[in-house]
């Protein structure tokens, strides 16, 4: 299991798949120079974990990197890589720049 702290940017509704399966996606955006948007599976109980985050909130994702094997009827065969998502949780700590701000007028030299 990892963990990945990031802003809320959205938010789906929960899809029912079929009777015994439902989803739901939230995309969270990192922080940095470099932001990177990442989507989060949330299925069967674990979608009530998105009902109370909203676009903007600062939130950790605990998660599984899950692959799967598909074949078609032609035998063409397809991987697919899903980010489930299994404890959700807002942060206390807002996200913070790692920019390092100069400031111009001061001098740090010792003459």
């Amino acid at each position: 299991m990892s963990d990945f702290k990031g802003e809320v940017v959205f938010i789906t509704p929960t899809t029912t798949v079929s009777e015994k399966f439902k989803k739901r996606d939230i995309t969270l955006k990192s922080d940095g120079d470099y932001p990177q948007y990442v989507t989060f599976q949330l299925t069967q109980d674990k979608c009530d974990l998105a009902n109370h985050v909203k676009p903007g909130d600062v939130v950790e994702v605990k998660y599984n990197l899950r692959g799967r094997r598909w074949e078609a009827q032609d035998g063409t065969i397809k991987y697919f890589n899903t980010i489930e998502a299994w404890t959700m949780s807002l942060s206390s700590a807002p996200i913070v720049e790692n920019k390092l701000k100069k400031n111009e007028d001061s001098d740090d030299l010792p003459f």
